[in-house]
């Protein structure tokens, strides 16, 4: 197997791997599907770019770059976003849906990212990147902010939510009649 043959199965089972990762991330964020879902797309075009031009192995840290351009795509001015992209060769397989609990998951992750979105976007983007496992340091190099900035994020984010879920459901403490 060549090198250049190596960096691109490289990226190939990295995107496939990561890509249903990313673009939960993006609707964790409260990004409506088809957005997130070109967004994701953009980024795994990046990606095999850069797998086809032999660069694929000095990206650092994959994890955080896909979520990183992927955010940078989705943050792109309208007009600059809707471009015809040149689409790799390869299949991009789809990625498998796990079994849920149906209604009751359902209603868990509406609440979820109801929450999510109330929260300001850095907090988000923060708690979001630390449920899909990255560290502080990627968490702080995507939202170009340092590591112990990144940490103070997340503990607003988490202690925002805290008082959130204490606060009464309504008018009603949540009780129906």
């Amino acid at each position: 197997m060549t090198a250049e043959h190596h960096e691109r199965a490289a990226c190939l089972d990295f995107v496939t791997r990561e890509q249903p990762f990313v673009l939960r991330f993006l609707l964790r964020l409260g990004v409506c599907v088809a957005d997130a879902e070109d967004a994701v797309q953009e980024a795994i075009i990046q990606a095999w770019r850069l797998a086809e031009d032999g660069f694929w192995s000095e990206v650092n840290e994959p994890r955080g770059w896909i979520r990183k351009v992927a955010l940078r795509c989705l943050n792109r001015p309208q007009g600059r976003r809707r471009r015809v992209l040149e689409i790799p060769i390869v299949d991009i397989p789809e990625p498998r849906a796990a079994s849920t609990d149906g209604p009751e998951l359902t209603a868990q992750t509406l609440t979820i990212v109801t929450m999510l979105a109330g929260l300001p976007r850095q907090e988000a983007i923060a708690l979001t990147l630390k449920m899909d496992g990255l560290t502080s340091a990627e968490t702080g190099a995507i939202l170009g902010v340092g590591d112990q900035r990144a940490r103070d994020l997340l503990k607003q984010a988490r202690k925002r939510l805290r008082r959130q879920l204490a606060a009464p459901a309504g008018p009603d403490n949540g009780r129906t009649s």
